[in-house]
Parts: C-alpha cells; sequence; structure tokens
C-alpha cells in the first residue's frame, strides 16, 4: 500500500512538471532594422510562435507599418522565418526577421523551414501571359502613344516610380 502511495505521488509530481513545462514561453529577440534595433517579445507555445509584440524600433512608421502587421502575421500563420519580406521595408523586414530568429534561438525553439504557398496569389496569375507590347521604363510618356496607335494590342508596363510625396 505504501508502495503504490509513493508510485501515484510521483506519477502526479511528474504530470504537474510535464503541464508546467508545456506553458508558453516569452522571449526578446533583437534584429537591426534600417534605423536601428528592432527589439521583440515572441510568445512560444508548443514550439510554435503564437504572439510577436514590438517592443522598440526605430523605423520608418510609414515605409515600415505592414513589416509589423502584414509580415507578422506570415510569420506566426507559417511558424517560419521563411517568408517573404515587405517591398519598400526590405532592412526592417529582415531586421524583424532576426529578431524572430534571435528570440526562437534564445527560446531553444525550431522553426519551421516549409512555407505554405499562398494559393489566391498562384490562382490569380494565368500559367501564360502573352503580350505584344512590354515597355519597361518610360512608360508614362509612350503609353497614350501606344493607346491612340493600337487599340487591339495587349500592353504590359513596368515602370519605375521615384518616391515623393505623392506615391507616400
Amino acid at each position: 500500500m505504501f508502495k503504490t502511495s509513493i508510485l501515484f505521488t510521483a506519477l502526479l509530481s511528474a504530470a504537474a512538471l510535464t503541464s508546467v513545462s508545456a506553458a508558453p514561453v516569452q522571449t526578446e529577440g533583437t534584429g537591426i532594422g534600417k534605423h536601428g534595433d528592432i527589439k521583440l517579445a515572441v510568445t512560444f507555445d508548443n514550439g510554435k510562435i503564437q504572439d510577436i509584440k514590438v517592443l522598440e524600433d526605430h523605423e520608418n512608421k510609414v515605409l515600415a507599418a505592414k513589416v509589423f502587421t502584414d509580415l507578422k502575421d506570415a510569420v506566426i500563420a507559417n511558424n517560419s522565418v521563411k517568408v517573404d519580406g515587405i517591398a519598400g521595408a526590405t532592412f526592417s523586414s529582415k531586421g524583424f526577421l532576426n529578431a524572430v530568429s534571435d528570440a526562437a534561438k534564445k527560446a531553444g525553439v525550431k522553426l519551421s523551414d516549409k512555407v505554405k504557398k499562398d494559393k489566391k496569389a498562384d490562382a490569380a496569375m494565368p500559367a501564360v501571359q502573352n503580350y505584344d507590347v512590354v515597355v519597361i521604363g518610360a512608360g508614362g510618356v509612350l503609353l497614350p502613344q501606344l493607346k491612340l496607335r493600337a487599340k487591339a494590342l495587349t500592353l504590359f508596363l513596368l515602370k519605375k516610380c521615384r518616391p515623393s510625396a505623392e506615391t507616400l
């Protein structure tokens, strides 16, 4: 009887320790953005990212806004830092992803190397794209002329846009 109660107590203790070790863990990570350190608090639960909070950053609020929303959501959804960065905020994206990696390393968590493909983007893009005219650069100057001369042509315009007050 005494041995049974000791065994039962040991099993209860082991169960309690297991539940304590499975509790969410929050660690801080740091990465270098365009304008300085990006410090994050990343919450892990059972090896998966549950939440990411920005503790400190010096990034441009307009350009890096999507880093702290869209990129954060992609990292959490994929449990990975192997996701595409935000166009126009390359260094902020890299700093954010490096901060998440740093936090995972400190927590002893291995993040996924696989990324879920965005099926919406793949479905929206036709497999084959045919164009009669491809204009690269200076499209703003040529576009009215092309529209007047050939209304039956399929046009693909790739235009370089300089940042200005109107584009921000």
